[in-house]
């Protein structure tokens, strides 16, 4: 006979009544033991007490903590100076940009969060500060809406200019024709009463 060395052969082989057991087993080999070449059995196990952590370990465990805290904190502090010092000086709330960049790098988890809480303005769109590139509705678009007005005023400038315009050229036309009729009048006075005097 040939002796089964797959343990998931072994595994295939689990008598019912064991495998929905709550204790654990372990399958030894016969062959091992006795010299018997049948096959695998399945033994319970014996339990053992439950492990307690040594100081060691949960030493181990804490340095790991504060590993990845100092990573995080070391990516948020080269973040948060390089944010700084590229950051328009009328971008900058609070303090001003000299006095950011000594708070963000003593003070690296704090100054950090001061810095992208308080310190830099954000833009009225909620995401990240500065002005959005690429196209923008024109009613979001202050320049383009600052642009409109202007045009707007002009144009009533003009028409206002216009209509003063036109208002006296007519006094000027009817002036005018007045002084002619009344001239008219005086040649057609003096017409008619010359002849008869």
């Amino acid at each position: 006979m040939r002796l089964r060395t797959n343990w998931q052969s072994v595994s295939t082989n689990i008598p019912r009544n064991l495998s929905r057991s709550r204790t654990r087993l372990t399958p030894i080999n016969r062959d091992a033991l006795t010299g018997d070449r049948t096959g695998p059995r399945w033994v319970r196990a014996e339990r053992k007490p439950p492990r307690h952590r040594s100081a060691s370990t949960t030493l181990d465990a804490m340095v790991r903590v504060f590993m990845a805290v100092g990573v995080v904190a070391l990516g948020l502090l080269i973040y948060s100076t390089v944010d700084c010092i590229q950051t328009p000086r009328h971008k900058v709330r609070v303090l001003p940009k000299s006095a950011w960049l000594p708070i963000i790098i003593l003070l690296p988890l704090l100054g950090a969060g001061l810095w992208l809480g308080f310190g830099k303005a954000r833009g009225g769109n909620g995401g990240g500060g500065g002005r959005r590139k690429g196209p923008m509705a024109p009613d979001d678009d202050p320049e383009f809406l600052r642009n409109v007005e202007f045009q707007r005023r002009q144009a009533q400038r003009r028409e206002e200019e216009a209509r003063r315009q036109a208002e006296e050229n007519r006094r000027k036309r009817e002036a005018e024709r007045r002084a002619a009729e009344k001239k008219q009048e005086k040649k057609d006075d003096d017409r008619g009463a010359g002849p008869n005097d």
